[in-house]
């Protein structure tokens, strides 16, 4: 990718991105995005993705929550 920088606007910060990381994440002005923080790192997603993310973790959770007797039974190891 490329180096940007930030730039000052009213009280807050702008990051200005190029139009090859618009097109790359599939997103153009004025559309909404999820922003997050990994650690240090800023995560960026297009709202769809973000939605997609959010009902997969849902999920997962679900799945693991209704077999947790037999996880816990792997994780014991033959007997």
């Amino acid at each position: 990718m490329s180096r940007e920088r930030l730039t000052a606007v009213g009280e807050s910060v702008a990051l200005i991105l190029p139009n090859e990381a618009l097109e790359r994440l599939g997103i153009a002005s004025g559309d909404e995005v999820e922003v997050s923080l990994l650690d240090r790192t800023l995560l960026l997603q297009p709202l769809d993705e973000a939605d997609r993310s959010q009902q997969l973790a849902v999920l997962i959770k679900s799945v693991f929550a209704r077999r947790q007797d037999a996880y816990a039974r792997l994780a014991q190891g033959p007997e």
